[in-house]
């Protein structure tokens, strides 16, 4: 039986200031806790040019990117179900439904060409607003265009459905039929921190993070990011090999990651520092390992992230070998 605790050090830049009070205060669309079980993957674009940025000017975006996108870990998580919740009071517009939750990187791109959004719906609230859910589960809605919803009411379950590859719901707000970014009102032309529309008691967990992890575990099966993505790395036998694997989001030019993995006696088993990332990476994961060599007790590794230098994030987890 493996149990697996997790210690968390990071760097992270405030979020904006709240909204104004004739402006729309936003709460979660997602039953989770962002930073803690599901995660900012993609912001709104703020670059014009073929080019791409956030709303802090970093990379956390890609070209003309319009919403927002909150993901979970994997997709064992989205298969017990996550709820889609209504930003705001308003009136349910469109519902689409009828989508498989296929990853397009099993069905191209292509097989959902002017399906993009896949199942999802639009809500339009007061003076001029909408929000739009995109990716939801297949059947999963449970709105009806013309009903009324309040903020926090469920609309549906996270997916797969339309144009992704990881389950996540994609929310993109509109101020009369433009889009805006939420993090940043109402300059979403050029990067830079702008006024917040989220609820102020959300701003803590909505703290810009430049880079994350995603996934850390130990596993005695082979790791891929597609085993790591199903959930299936997380079996750790005592005969097998000890392989121990983070998956990040986020990862710059120029980082370097490390791991280490220490027995239960505070020697080292295994380490490596890996190569300078070669670019900006929207996910990226590292995993080592080495044979069992009668290990018990419990394992402890540490992930690493270093930039121009400097440490910017590490996270320690361990795990019981009985």
């Amino acid at each position: 039986m493996q149990r697996l605790n997790v210690v968390v050090v990071a760097a992270v830049l405030l979020a904006s200031t709240a909204p104004a009070s004739a402006d729309p205060a936003l709460s979660l669309p997602i039953a989770c806790t962002v930073g803690r079980d599901c995660y900012i993957q993609n912001y709104v674009d703020h670059d014009s040019t073929a080019g791409s940025q956030d709303y802090h000017c970093g990379p956390r975006t890609y070209d003309t990117h319009n919403g927002t996108d909150f993901r979970l870990p994997d997709t064992a998580t989205q298969r017990r179900g996550v709820a889609v919740l209504a930003v705001a009071d308003g009136v349910v517009e469109r519902t689409p439904d009828s989508m498989a939750d296929i990853s397009t990187q099993t069905t191209g791109r292509a097989a959902v060409r002017g399906k993009e959004c896949g199942n999802g719906l639009v809500i339009r609230h007061a003076d001029g607003w909408t929000s739009q859910y995109c990716h939801l589960a297949h059947t999963s809605l449970v709105v009806k265009p013309g009903q009324q919803v309040k903020s926090g009411d469920k609309l549906g379950q996270v997916g797969l459905s339309g144009d992704t590859e990881f389950p996540h719901v994609h929310v993109s707000i509109r101020k009369d039929g433009k889009i805006v970014d939420p993090f940043a009102y109402p300059d979403s032309a050029s990067c830079g921190p702008g006024q917040s529309l989220w609820q102020p008691a959300l701003q803590p967990q909505l703290q810009y993070r430049p880079t994350e992890v995603l996934n850390v575990g130990f596993s005695s099966q082979t790791v891929t990011m597609e085993s790591i993505e199903q959930g299936q790395s997380n079996e750790l036998s005592k005969d097998g090999p000890i392989i121990a694997y983070a998956r990040t989001i986020g990862l710059r030019a120029g980082d370097v990651q490390s791991l280490k993995v220490t027995l239960p006696d505070g020697k080292t088993l295994v380490e490596r520092t890996f190569p300078p990332s070669e670019g900006n990476k929207a996910q990226a994961f590292i995993a080592l390992g080495k044979r069992n060599a009668a290990v018990t007790g419990r394992l402890s590794a540490t992930y690493t992230i270093t930039r121009d230098g400097a440490d910017v994030l590490q996270r320690s987890f361990d795990a019981d070998l009985n």
